[in-house]
Order: C-alpha cells, then structure tokens, then sequence
C-alpha cells in the first residue's frame, strides 16, 4: 500500500493549482449557538494559494431583519467562535447579497485550506450572526462523458485527504467476459477532444455499449499520473473495486483530477471497454 499512497501523493502535488473555489451553504443551525431563523444563503469563496489574493461573495434570503455585515472568520472549526479574517460590503435588507476581497497572509492560507474558517452573516437582530458556514471542500465524484451511464463510479468511501475513495468499474451491458480486469487511470486534465467539442476522442474497438469508446483523460505525458487496479470483475451489475488512499496533505484539499476505467478482456471479443469519467474533487 506505501508505494501507491507515495504515487498519490506525487499525482496531487504535481497536478495541484493554485487557485482554488469553496462553495459554503449557510443557515442558522450552523451558528454557535444555533441560531433560530428560515434564513439561508450561500458563499463562494475563491483563493490563490500562492499569493492569498482571495475572494468572497454571496447571496442570502428569508432573514429575520436587515442585514448589516458579512465576513469571513477564522481559526476555528465548526464549533468554535473566531475574530475578523475579511470583511465583505452587503447589499439589500432581509434578501440581498455581500462581496469582499483581500490578500491573507500565508498562515490564513493556512486556516482556509485545513477547514479552520467559515462565513458568518449578520443582521440587526442577531449581532453575532444569523446565518453561518464553514469553509471546506466536502469532496465530491462527477461523473462525465460518454461510454455507458454507470461503468465507473465511487462505490465507497471518500474523496477526502486521509480516507480511501473506492472506484468501481463495471461493464452494466455485460458485453465482457467475467473475470475481466478493472484498471483506473487518474491525470489532471480531462482528454484535449472531449475539452475542446464535449466528447471525447474516439477509441475503435474499444466499446463497451458498441464498436467505438471515448477517451475521456489525458494521456499525453505525463498522464496518466497514477494507474491503479483491482479484483476481477464479476458481472454486469457488480463493479469491480478499485482502492484509491488519498494521504492526509492538506495542499491536496481543493485539488481537482480526472478518472477513467477500462475492463480488460483477456478471452473475450470486446478485448478492452473504457468507462466514463469521473471529475474527483478532493475535500477535507
């Protein structure tokens, strides 16, 4: 297993980017204390990594009285009160919206990629805040592309640092022989054709659903960064596992990379089927 939490490491430093985009839904059961309010809104906080530049906005509604302030705040988790990291200027009463932007310094960098801050919204009724949400990556797995709905998924676990994400590759047609082998490939961009026209390049002979597969990554060196495989596969409906360990690096949070799986077919007549994509976001 260290060889392979080593190359996942080196795939996600190498491929990380600076900029990086947090969306925060907010309510009032996220306050400290719990606030008693229909009130909600949501945050999109975007920050560069490498210089702080960072910025905030956002849209609220249903609150108990006017709003008068936004910030973000930090350290602190989602239990924990902290002071003023950034202020934001707001705009209209109990619906509206608030917008900042400002460069933090490296230990704030710091604060926002481990989780340790959140948006807070206040009103006149509630100084302390309303409405309330922690900045994190909560990870994700998007499916895109063509080749059968389904044939490649997150069947378990998380995309998050310090957890495992499960992958399975399946062939729903069942046009391969049982016993196939799942292969995953994992690089930082998405295939050049797919980007450029919204499909992906064509593969003969490389169908699963018919004679023709799409190439949904990159594979132009030095992707695929990571090539991963698992068990056998055993039948249309039964994806077959394949382990990816994301180690516990907070520069991973935020970081986006791009998945395909192939079933090889060692005796069949459809030799080898690609699957569709999967957009890995990784969260804390």
């Amino acid at each position: 297993m260290k060889p392979l939490f080593s190359l996942l490491s080196a795939l996600a430093l190498s491929a990380a980017a600076s900029a990086q985009t947090f969306t925060v839904p907010m309510d009032g059961t996220k306050e400290v204390p719990p606030v008693p309010t229909a009130g909600t809104g949501t945050a999109t906080v975007t920050l560069n990594t490498t210089t702080g530049a960072v910025t905030i906005s956002g849209n609220y509604t249903g609150m108990t009285s006017t709003v008068n302030m936004a910030h973000l705040h930090g350290p602190a988790g989602p239990t924990g009160v902290a002071g003023i990291i950034l202020g934001c200027a707001v705009t209209g009463g109990t619906t509206g919206t608030f917008a900042g932007s400002g460069t933090l310094t490296a230990t704030q960098v710091g604060f926002v990629m481990t989780g340790m801050t959140y948006v807070n919204v206040h009103t006149i009724m509630f100084g302390s805040g309303e409405i309330r949400g922690q900045v994190v990556a909560p990870g994700s797995a998007t499916p895109y592309g063509g080749n059968p709905v389904g044939s490649l998924t997150l069947v378990g676990g998380s995309v998050k640092i310090n957890q495992t994400a499960t992958l399975g590759v399946d062939n729903p047609l069942g046009s391969q022989t049982v016993g196939s082998l799942p292969f995953v490939g994992i690089s930082n961009a998405q295939d050049p054709t797919f980007v450029a026209l919204g499909f992906g390049t064509p593969i003969p002979g490389w169908g699963m659903s018919g004679p023709t597969g799409e190439l949904l990554i990159s594979v132009a060196p030095p992707n695929p960064l990571l090539q991963l495989s698992g068990p056998p596969w055993t039948g249309a409906g039964n994806p077959a596992p394949v382990m990816a360990p994301i180690p516990n690096l907070p520069p991973l949070i935020g970081l986006k990379v791009y998945a395909q799986g192939i079933l090889l077919d060692p005796i069949g007549p459809q030799t080898i089927g690609l699957t569709n994509g999967l957009i890995l976001d990784i969260g804390l």
